[in-house]
C-alpha cells in the first residue's frame, strides 16, 4: 500500500485525529459551479469511464488542515453478459491509473497535492488550505476506474510529539503551533530552529522553547532562535556552560526562572524588542561583565533587577 507522502513511523503512531461535525457546504460559483458539493466525512463513490473528470467541491479555511481518505479503489475491465448488459471484474495487476489533484474553481491545481494511484487499497493525502473557500478534489486521467472516499477536518492533538527534517523534537501545544522540547542530540554544538515547520503535509508555528529543552547541554555554543518565537522555558538553557552569546527575537515576550543559569561563558545577550518579564535568577551565574544590547535602558535597568545579573553592561543597539 502507497502513501500520498513517506511519513515517519514514530509521527502516524502518535498522531490523533480531533473531528468537527460535518459542515454543510453550498454551491460555489465560477468555472466548476456544475460540481458535486460534499460535506466533511461523507462517503462518496465514483466511477470513471477511459478520460473522465468528476469534481467534488467542499469549503475550506485557511490554515487548517484536511484529509483525504481513498479506499476501495480498483481498476476493472468492461465485458459482457450473454444477454449483452455492461459488466465489469476488476483487474489484479497495476495496468490503469488515476490522477487525483485538489484545485480552484478555475480547474487551476494547487501546488504540491496530485498524485498518481496505481495500487489497489487504501490511501489518505493530507494538505493544509492556503485560502478560505471553495476546493475541489478531481479525478483525472482514469483507464476506467471505481473509488470510494470521504474527507475529514485534520488535526494533530495537543501533546503529539513529531519531528523536523533534521530529527529535532517539537510538541504540538495549539493548532498549527509547536514547542520545540528537545535537540536531535545532546553533543550539538550549534544549532537553527527555525520559525515553521512542515509535518504529514501541515505547517507548524514554533513559538515556545520548552522547559529543560537544552538543560546542561556542555557542547552548545551557538543556537539562532526563530523570530516567530514567543516564550522561553524555565532551565531551557541551563547549564550550556559553552553558549556565550544569544539574540533574543523581537516577538518574544518571557523568559522563564533558570533559564540560562550557569552559563558561564555567555557574555553577550542581545535583545531585538521590549519582553514582558524575565523570570527569576534566568541569567545567574553568566560571565561577569557581559554585553547586554537592549532597545531601551531604563526598561531593561527594571527587567533585569531580578535576573541574576551581577555585573554587566548595559548599551543601545
Amino acid at each position: 500500500m502507497k502513501k500520498f507522502k513517506t511519513m515517519l513511523l514514530a509521527v502516524l503512531c502518535s498522531t490523533t485525529l480531533l473531528m468537527s461535525p460535518p459542515l454543510n457546504v453550498s454551491a460555489a460559483s465560477g468555472y466548476l459551479s456544475s460540481a458535486e458539493f460534499i460535506s466533511y466525512d461523507q462517503s462518496v463513490s465514483g466511477k470513471l469511464s477511459d478520460d473522465e473528470k468528476e469534481y467534488y467541491g467542499f469549503k475550506v479555511n485557511e490554515g487548517d488542515g484536511y484529509r483525504v481518505y481513498l479506499d476501495n479503489f480498483v481498476d476493472y475491465n468492461y465485458d459482457w453478459d450473454d444477454e449483452g448488459n455492461e459488466i465489469h471484474k476488476p483487474l489484479n495487476f497495476n495496468d490503469s491509473t488515476i490522477l487525483i489533484s485538489l484545485v480552484n474553481e478555475h480547474d487551476s491545481e494547487i501546488d504540491s497535492v496530485s498524485y498518481r494511484m496505481e495500487d489497489q487499497g487504501t490511501d489518505y493525502y493530507t494538505f493544509q488550505a492556503p485560502y478560505t473557500g471553495n476546493m475541489y478534489l478531481k479525478f483525472d486521467n482514469s483507464s476506467r476506474a471505481e473509488y470510494t472516499f470521504h474527507i475529514e477536518e485534520y488535526q494533530l492533538s495537543k501533546g503529539t510529539e513529531i519531528l523536523d527534517d533534521y530529527n529535532n523534537h517539537y510538541k504540538v501545544i495549539g493548532k498549527n503551533k509547536v514547542a520545540f522540547i528537545a535537540p536531535f542530540s545532546k553533543n550539538q554544538e550549534s544549532i537553527s530552529i527555525d520559525s515553521t515547520i512542515k509535518n504529514d503535509g501541515i505547517e507548524y508555528e514554533v513559538t515556545q522553547i520548552a522547559a529543560n529543552a537544552f538543560k546542561n547541554n556542555k557542547k552548545l555554543y551557538s543556537v539562532y532562535l526563530p523570530d516567530s518565537l514567543i516564550s522561553i522555558g524555565n532551565n531551557a538553557f541551563s547549564g550550556c556552560k559553552k553558549l556565550d552569546y544569544v539574540t533574543f527575537p523581537s516577538d518574544l515576550q518571557t523568559i522563564g526562572k533558570n533559564a540560562f543559569y550557569k552559563c558561564s561563558s555567555l557574555q553577550t545577550i542581545e535583545f531585538k524588542g521590549i519582553i514582558k518579564k524575565i523570570g527569576k535568577n534566568a541569567f545567574n551565574g553568566t560571565k561577569n561583565g557581559a554585553y547586554i544590547y537592549v532597545p531601551s535602558k531604563k526598561k531593561y535597568k527594571s527587567l533585569l533587577k531580578n535576573s541574576g545579573l551581577r555585573k554587566y553592561y548595559l548599551m543601545n543597539n
